[in-house]
């Protein structure tokens, strides 16, 4: 039964996130002993801890009391029970106590006093995943919420929409992620354009880790109808055309003998035809580009080319896996996909970013 709150894109997430922390936290690391990073300065304020660990001690006690005294309710759809408002105001105040008072405790017990200390740019790597995470999922809903089909959804339920476990676009959350950790980066007096490129081959990974996330819950996020035969005989039925069985947003028609077969009965239908499994591709392209950067970052020397070189091929890839996946089309814009106008953005983005960065290349050589 415990299994049954394992949501399978949210598990794969959880995985991003963690492969992506590691990657740049071992690139930040690397350029810092080469001399491309310094220390950067952080206050350190033990009050302001205090009421960031009591706010989210009341987050987590806000949702895990709800969770324990209506697991059942819970279990149905943990991402709409974890997204809703609901809570219990008096495990959030419960928990929030506990944790602001053991921060309380642990200032008078060392005497902490508000301070500027210096810290080495790769010890940041975890207010860099808080903080790419927490705006990398409003960006991903805000992307989402401006479809077409979604924003008519939005009107008539904006909260409902917002903070439901559905509805997210991959685009929407690489830029808000992006945004958000260059900021931080220019506040910190950290130059960005390292963290771009430490952040390049994590972008990739985790691109294609989260399409495996799309794959195996059966989010929709695959391609059209196809129905022609395999090219390769080698090649198994699934990775050229597939049903996907049980799929989360039970698209399809009801499938034999399923029911009492799972911890719940809703996700038992099966798309009529095969389609093509476009997150497999892309998880699989992602990989062999992670393996390509991976291996050239060190010979790259303009600052900020790993990033631009990542805005070309990622939005490439994305406009041609686009023409075979199932999405709305805007006729106004030459019926292209909100994806692909995206990624034509990213490609002319990368092809202009790589000039101007070769060109403070060159200056930087001149002046040494």
């Amino acid at each position: 039964m415990i299994f049954s709150v394992v949501q399978t894109y949210g598990l794969f997430l959880a995985i991003t996130f963690v492969i992506g922390a590691i990657i740049i936290y071992k690139e930040l690391k690397r350029k810092y002993n080469d001399g491309l990073l310094t220390n950067v300065l952080v206050t350190v304020n033990p009050q302001t801890e205090m009421i960031i660990n009591g706010i989210i001690g009341f987050i987590f006690g806000y949702k895990l009391l709800d969770v324990a005294l209506n697991y059942s309710t819970f279990v149905n759809d943990p991402q709409a029970f974890v997204f809703s408002s609901e809570g219990s105001i008096l495990g959030g105040f419960l928990l929030g106590g506990i944790m602001a008072g053991a921060k309380y405790l642990d200032i008078r017990k060392n005497s902490l006093q508000k301070e500027t200390i210096e810290k080495k740019p790769y010890d940041l790597i975890g207010d860099m995943v808080v903080i790419a995470a927490i705006f990398g999922i409003l960006g991903s809903k805000v992307l989402a919420i401006i479809e077409p089909e979604t924003w008519s959804q939005f009107l008539k339920d904006p909260f409902g929409v917002l903070f439901s476990g559905s509805g997210i676009a991959i685009y929407g959350g690489l830029l808000g992620g992006f945004i958000s950790l260059f900021i931080y980066a220019k506040r910190k007096k950290m130059n960005p354009l390292h963290l771009m490129d430490a952040a390049a081959p994590a972008l990739l990974l985790g691109y294609g880790n989260g399409r495996l996330g799309c794959h195996f819950s059966g989010d929709g996020d695959w391609g059209i109808v196809n129905v022609a035969a395999k090219p390769l005989s080698f090649l198994p039925d699934w990775l050229w055309s597939y049903t996907y069985p049980n799929n989360v947003i039970k698209a399809g028609i009801p499938m034999d003998n399923c029911e009492g077969l799972y911890y719940t009965n809703e996700y038992c239908n099966v798309l009529p035809q095969g389609v093509y499994p476009t997150s497999v591709y892309e998880a699989i392209i992602m990989a062999v580009l992670f393996a390509i950067f991976w291996a050239i970052r060190k010979r790259v020397k303009v600052w900020g080319w790993m990033f631009s070189l990542y805005l070309i091929v990622n939005g490439i890839e994305r406009f041609s896996i686009e023409t075979i996946r199932v999405n709305h089309r805007y006729e106004a814009f030459f019926n292209l996909s909100q994806a692909q106008l995206v990624a034509i953005g990213f490609v002319v983005t990368g092809l202009t970013t790589a000039f101007i960065f070769y060109k403070q290349h060159e200056k930087r050589k001149k002046r040494i």
